[in-house]
């Protein structure tokens, strides 16, 4: 199923809103001392959900800071409007963000082929061959400075 470019949009704004609550909770619980059982449980099912719809997002969650998430969600709801209001767009203006929605799609094909018992390489290695650029490159774009919360 194809999507526009205002529906790929729109559920790119639900993910990084999601992905904003759920970066402020974990700053919440680190100040707490943690989550309780029920809100840890609450939380792998957050994450089981969103990562289903989004593969590659828990590693964005982990990569970026909750300001950084916060500005590419900006971002999104601003290409979001400038798509609305032109319907003859087919292709973000930022980069990062066709790209974002590449990633997701090229992961969801590759996860899909494999569980159909499929076999291939690395998948980040597949998805940038995938998408016309380097791993190196996917990975800056996407995840900025993995393992840096800075973002």
């Amino acid at each position: 199923m194809t999507l526009t470019l205002v529906e790929e949009l729109e559920r790119l704004a639900r993910k990084y809103a999601r992905l904003v609550v759920l970066a402020e909770e974990r700053g919440a619980a680190a100040i707490a001392g943690g989550f309780s059982p029920a809100e840890g449980e609450a939380r792998r099912v957050a994450f089981r959900e969103i990562a289903a719809e989004f593969p590659g997002v828990l590693r964005e969650l982990d990569a970026l800071s909750v300001e950084a998430l916060r500005r590419r969600g900006d971002a999104i709801e601003a290409e979001l409007a400038a798509a609305r209001a032109d319907a003859s767009r087919v292709a973000p203006e930022a980069q990062w963000v066709l790209v974002v929605i590449g990633l997701h799609a090229e992961l969801r094909a590759l996860i899909s082929h494999r569980m159909a018992g499929g076999k291939t390489g690395p998948l980040l290695d597949e998805v940038a061959a995938r998408l016309g650029m380097s791993r190196a490159e996917l990975v800056k774009i996407v995840f900025g400075e993995v393992g840096s919360r800075r973002g």
